[in-house]
């Protein structure tokens, strides 16, 4: 029989921060994988809902989990008060125009194609306080970020994060000219749409939980939300991150903690899991059963941090690309078929240093440099300026 662990009951003592670890067998037809696993939330400013279903998978599985589609979902609040969400996505459900309000209680209700039926305990939201600062520190050729905040009214005591970082980055070299579809060099032109400049944006996937249920005072101080090698392209030109800070309860405090031990060592909330999570969704055709999850009406506020280069100035840090020339034989204005595969199907493009550009040589050496090193685009980011910059 196949054996997993599921963390079950909350701790008492969070001053100890450990979790009670009993062996759970689950039965022979589960396999370790179909347990239903629900990410929802209500958010209270923004007057949404969104909740994302997927089923477990085995350990050894790989790829993203797929989504539970057909499924009926709604929230329910007060008598006969019901939110019902629509799905945008395979398992993706949500709802927006809604007046979230603070201190009233919703229930999360899912009905799944198969007629199975799962519901949340009661949630409500309390006022997020403010975020009091961002700031940033170098510890060797570590750069961390940190975040403080504090409730004067100590009703918090329980704190998430989630950041979305954008940085500006640049391709190292311009280009004169360009290599063409039909393998010959020509001079770049205007309409040669080339950027330099770029701007990419990286959601956070790490799991960033605070307490200050230790402390006399309701205060989170310098907590660290990410460390970035100070040689890194992130830094090389200016950086900007974006916090939210949401208050939530003891009992998500708790289910965020223990998942995020588990993701240390396997990936995500829709990766296969080494221990099954409870949240507070049960399945109400068999309570016993485990539901990996949480729903949770949330409270955000945000934040937005800079950091530019010249802040950086006196550590020496430096970002070294990935770029080196190769010479290529040219052949009547064309590439020497025998680098055809190498260098076309990697859309290298030539970079003449020569000033000023002459005529380009009908035999010879072409100067090749990889497309990304010209381009910044390849890298995956944008060339338009985001508006907050």
């Amino acid at each position: 029989m196949m054996r997993s662990w599921l963390n079950i009951g909350w701790c008492l003592s969070l001053i100890l921060l450990t979790a009670c670890v009993e062996e759970y067998e689950l039965p022979v037809t589960a396999k370790g994988e179909g347990l239903l696993v629900v990410d929802g939330s209500l958010y209270v400013e923004a007057g949404t809902a969104e909740v994302k279903l997927t089923r477990s998978q085995r350990l050894e599985s790989k790829g993203a989990a797929k989504g539970e589609v057909g499924a009926t979902v709604w929230i329910e609040h007060g008598t006969n008060n019901k939110i019902s969400l629509v799905e945008r996505a395979p398992g993706l459900y949500k709802a927006a125009g809604l007046n979230v309000v603070y201190g009233t209680e919703y229930r999360l209700r899912i009905k799944t194609k198969a007629g199975l039926e799962y519901m949340s305990t009661q949630m409500a939201a309390t006022p997020t306080p403010p975020i009091d600062a961002i700031t940033w520190g170098v510890e060797g050729d570590l750069v961390n970020i940190r975040v403080s905040t504090h409730d004067p009214t100590s009703k918090t005591r329980y704190y998430r994060w989630e950041f979305e970082e954008t940085f500006a980055y640049a391709a190292p070299y311009v280009t004169a000219n360009i290599l063409g579809a039909d393998g010959k060099m020509r001079l770049r032109t205007p309409d040669d749409s080339v950027y330099q400049l770029c701007y990419r944006y990286n959601p956070s996937s790490a799991i960033l939980v605070g307490a200050s249920s230790k402390l006399a005072e309701d205060v989170v101080n310098n907590f660290r939300l990410t460390s970035i090698n100070g040689n890194s392209e992130k830094l090389a030109l200016r950086y900007s991150m974006l916090v939210r800070q949401y208050a939530i309860s003891q009992a998500e405090f708790d289910f965020w903690q223990i998942l995020r031990k588990n993701t240390e060592e396997v990936g995500s909330l829709f990766d296969s899991q080494p221990s099954q999570v409870r949240g507070n969704i049960t399945n109400r055709n068999a309570p016993a059963d485990p539901v990996l999850g949480f729903f949770s009406v949330k409270s955000m506020v945000t934040k937005r941090f800079f950091l530019d280069k010249t802040q950086l100035q006196p550590y020496a840090f430096k970002f070294t690309p990935d770029c080196f020339f190769q010479e290529i034989p040219l052949i009547d204005g064309a590439l020497d078929q025998n680098f055809i595969n190498d260098f076309i199907a990697l859309r290298y493009v030539q970079v003449d240093r020569r000033d000023p550009i002459d005529n380009l040589p009908s035999e010879g050496i072409a100067w090749m440099v990889r497309y990304g090193c010209v381009d910044c685009r390849d890298a995956g980011g944008t060339g338009k300026k985001p508006s907050f910059w």
